[in-house]
């Protein structure tokens, strides 16, 4: 299976971790609105760089998806990273990037991932997402982290269902073996630190 290319602003192991972590952990958007803003920035001049024959037409809407957060999950927190991080760049980027947090549906609630094994994360996601958007939507999947790299595996299944081909997938943060590119460090963030 060709894997959609996947790219992200930070590993893991990154100062910004702890930071996110915490912000995640406590719905604090206080802490994670800074790194979603920059890395917003630094996610979009890629995404335009990628996209950049599609944004030409005049047709074409480009649907900016975030990974639905799980609802126990949104309760505790009270937001959504991957949600916040599509709504502000389709802010920044304007048309044709459309915020679309409604296209990929969650139609069964997963365990929480952290502590799988891989083999665990895989058979936990499947069908765990449906798309309910068009057959020839042009899609940009976004989620906060990419681990084993099994809710976007999930969210590519779902959307090739349906006929459509992800473009890109973004995020955060990743693990060193789930992403094609990762973006050069930003030197400016240890501001915000």
């Amino acid at each position: 299976m060709i894997r959609t290319q996947r790219l992200s602003c930070y590993e893991t192991h990154s100062i910004e971790w702890p930071l996110f972590l915490n912000g995640k952990s406590q719905g604090n958007l206080e802490l994670l609105m800074p790194l979603i803003e920059r890395c917003s920035k630094r996610l979009s001049i890629e995404l335009c760089s990628i996209t950049q024959h599609l944004v030409s037409s005049n047709h074409s809407k480009l649907y900016l998806c975030p990974i639905p957060a799980r609802r126990k999950r949104l309760i505790e927190r009270g937001c959504s990273p991957q949600h916040l991080l599509a709504e502000y760049m389709s802010q920044c980027l304007g048309h044709p990037f459309r915020y679309a947090p409604r296209r990929i549906k969650r139609v069964k609630q997963t365990t929480a991932q952290t502590g799988l094994t891989k083999a665990q994360r895989l058979k936990g996601q499947l069908n765990s997402l449906r798309y309910v958007g068009e057959p020839n939507d042009q899609v940009i999947l976004i989620d906060d982290v990419i681990t084993s790299g099994s809710t976007l595996n999930e969210a590519e299944r779902a959307l090739k269902e349906l006929g459509v081909i992800p473009l890109v997938s973004l995020s955060l943060f990743f693990t060193d073996q789930q992403v094609n590119t990762q973006l050069p460090i930003d030197p400016l963030f240890k501001e915000l630190v």
